[in-house]
């Protein structure tokens, strides 16, 4: 059962995929893409100059020479394809990667059940990617989760910043391998707290709804709809598996990822400036964010959400509950806002050949 479990936790995203068998790698290539790395579809045409202060700064330090960090490092390298670079840009590399998956993962594995259901399905893990909690209500709700994540944003910007001004670089976090289990590796601290700062805007882009001008008009809700217990008017709209995606065929996703990583550069580059200037002062970093999460009163459930063409765009393909059926099997449960539509059964075999799948890429 444990295993059905998670094959309902990678095919329901919580946020814009990571990286897995069954999902694309959305956080890592958008954020690799703001430093001039990944796939060329997500590569800026004038990335952000931080990729090279990090790496400076790691030649003078070295990178870990334990066995956990090189193995992280050398994982990182055959998944993302950095041959040719140095060994310094290929630990910054991973680090950031890490910070990226970090909030999905919390360094465990995706099979860590007991992990990947804390980081999906509790209030406090909700801030990190922008999504209410359940006791967020009405529109007063958006506001508030707004200010949890603007407050979660605040002190990994402070962690960045206090690392280099005391130069304590390194972070000591955890990491999982396939088939070994959890160990410590040492990360390069900047980095990592990039990553997540990366992770949580571009979350902002997935999991609101907003005006043509990209002012934020809602918030989703992922437990609650998860939970079906989910009351658009009281509770926001529900999690959408379509603004999870970062196929960018689709003008729509190409317009708003175009965005969330317009706004990153934006901050990649005060975070570079502020360095630069040695100041541990956040204001200048976070005054950028005051664009990303400007949020714009008035359009609810009741009037469409002003008829934007997020909420359209967020309805092709609502969040369902999953429930357990009977023989281990599992039943999706396709009631929403679009109305009752039947039930699905994933059956035991299907569950193992995509686990099978799974254990031959992992």
């Amino acid at each position: 059962m444990k295993w059905l479990f998670l094959l309902l936790i990678t095919s329901h995203a919580h946020a814009f995929q990571i990286l897995s068998t069954v999902t694309n790698s959305c956080h890592e290539s958008m954020t690799l893409g703001l430093v001039g790395a990944g796939s060329q579809e997500f590569r800026q045409p004038a990335p952000s100059v931080l990729l090279s202060r990090f790496v400076a700064t790691v030649r003078q330090i070295g990178v870990p020479q334990d066995r956990a960090t090189q193995a992280l490092i050398k994982e990182m390298d055959a998944r993302f394809n950095w041959a040719g670079l140095d060994d310094a840009t290929r630990y910054v590399l991973a680090s950031l990667v890490a910070g990226a998956r970090m909030p999905d993962t919390h360094g465990f594995s995706v099979i860590d059940i007991d992990h990947v259901r804390d980081n999906h399905l509790t209030d406090s893990a909700q801030a990190t990617h922008m999504l209410r909690n359940r006791t967020d209500d009405l529109s007063d709700g958006n506001q508030q989760a707004i200010t949890r994540t603007r407050a979660q944003l605040s002190s990994f910007v402070t962690t960045v910043l206090s690392q280099y001004a005391n130069s304590q670089f390194l972070t000591q976090q955890t990491w999982a391998f396939p088939f070994y289990g959890e160990v410590s590796v040492q990360l390069f601290g900047p980095a990592f707290f990039l990553g997540q700062v990366s992770h949580s805007i571009e979350d902002s882009y997935a999991h609101t709804i907003r005006d043509s001008n990209f002012n934020i008009l809602a918030i989703s809700n992922y437990i609650e709809a998860m939970e079906d217990d989910i009351d658009e008017d009281r509770d926001g709209p529900p999690h959408s598996d379509r603004l999870d995606q970062c196929n960018m065929a689709d003008a729509f996703d190409k317009m708003r990822i175009d965005e969330a990583q317009r706004q990153l550069l934006r901050v990649y580059n005060q975070f570079d400036s502020t360095i630069a200037a040695n100041s541990q002062d956040p204001a200048a970093v976070e005054s950028i964010l005051d664009d990303v999460f400007i949020y714009q009163a008035g359009c609810v459930n009741s009037n469409n959400y002003c008829g934007s063409e997020w909420i359209a765009k967020a309805r092709e393909e609502v969040s369902k509950p999953y429930k357990l059926g009977f023989n281990c099997g599992l039943v999706k449960d396709f009631r929403g806002p679009r109305g009752p539509g039947g039930f699905g059964l994933l059956l035991l075999p299907i569950a193992v050949a995509l686990l099978l799948k799974r254990r031959l890429r992992t």
